[in-house]
């Protein structure tokens, strides 16, 4: 049976033991190297065709139907704050000309 000074020791051993610090650090590194490697290789992996030509012509063609769907909705929102600048413009004008003429008394309240 160990006891546990033995025990304490043979940890020590492993420890102060040079060979294995630097089989840890080569297996650390190994490890680390591999890890790089793979997100090299899968990273490559998604770039190993060019894009056809049809894909291309259909990415320009949702380019170009956004900037049209984008270039309505400008239109559109222009058109209703003209709509609604010319309405705020005649109650305006409305208000201002009721004001030059009243036509009675403004209302007493008790």
């Amino acid at each position: 049976m160990q006891t546990s000074l033995d025990r304490q020791r043979l940890l020590k051993m492993y420890h102060d033991d040079p060979a294995l610090r630097a089989r840890l650090v080569i297996f650390r590194c190994a490890a680390g190297l591999a890890i790089i490697g793979l997100i090299a290789v899968i990273g490559l992996s998604d770039q190993s065709s060019p894009p056809d030509a049809s894909n291309v012509a259909a990415m320009k063609m949702r380019a170009n139907a956004a900037a049209e769907h984008r270039r309505e909705v400008l239109e559109e929102r222009q058109k209703r704050f003209q709509a609604t600048d010319e309405q705020r413009a005649a109650t305006y004008a409305g208000v201002a000309e009721s004001n030059a003429n009243p036509s009675r008394a403004p209302a007493k309240h008790p």
